[in-house]
């Protein structure tokens, strides 16, 4: 089985969009003190998705959500030529050609969310030669369960918060994580919104249950040396 040829190709949406409400999860231009669209750089309104055909017929899909376009341009242009030709089976092989072929420019990154997508293809290629979940390549399973968390939560009004906090724990869970919503540009008045929030959440999960606190690379290392404390039972 060889690679016969890769697609490429963008999509976008062009439907309304809501833009996100003030403070509801705080990003990494927080610490910039940017007091405008801090989410600009985060909205994922295009996608690229990374198509990989075998002379066998097989078709392997991979995608990637960031800067989709260049993501598109950098497999086209440099990743494709060095893949077409190859044996799938050969994954190893071919990431380390596609990684070491890149050092210059690539190794983190936008280069390596091109190489992603094209290695999420194969081992999608893979799965289908094989008749097998992905999961059964890379070892099958090591557990009879896995515990899972409610992952959502982002900042906004307390009631809607402790109401979709409730939500989850009527489903059954008794992990959860919430958003941060305000970080250091906000000062004083933002340190009080976030344990206020954190403090009605944990009202309606409880104490015995897991909580985490995402601030998603909106702190600095000062903001967070003084919020830790504050947040310990």
């Amino acid at each position: 089985m060889k690679i016969q040829s890769i697609r490429t190709r963008v999509w976008e949406w062009t439907g309304k969009t809501v833009p996100p409400a003030a403070n509801f999860c705080t990003n990494a231009m927080d610490a910039l003190y940017d007091r405008g669209d801090a989410m600009g750089s985060f909205r994922f309104h295009g996608w690229m998705t990374c198509e990989i055909e075998t002379d066998t017929g097989i078709v392997g899909i991979g995608n990637a959500a960031l800067a989709p376009r260049i993501s598109k341009k950098i497999i086209d242009t440099y990743l494709a030529p060095l893949v077409v030709g190859q044996d799938p089976w050969d994954y190893e092989y071919i990431w380390q050609r596609l990684y070491r072929s890149t050092h210059a420019w690539g190794r983190r990154g936008i280069g390596m969310v091109a190489i992603s997508a094209v290695d999420i293809a194969i081992w999608d290629i893979l799965g289908k030669a094989a008749g097998q979940p992905v999961f059964k390549l890379l070892g099958g399973r090591t557990k009879e369960r896995i515990p899972v968390y409610a992952s959502k939560l982002y900042s906004g009004p307390i009631e809607d918060m402790q109401h979709e906090a409730q939500t989850y724990v009527d489903q059954g869970f008794s992990m959860f994580k919430m958003r941060f919503g305000w970080g250091p540009k906000d000062g004083p008045a933002g340190v009080r919104e976030n344990l206020n929030r954190v403090a009605a959440v944990r009202e309606v999960v409880g104490e015995d249950t897991d909580l985490m606190l995402e601030c998603y690379m909106g702190w600095n290392l000062d903001y967070a040396k003084h919020m830790l404390p504050l947040l310990v039972p």
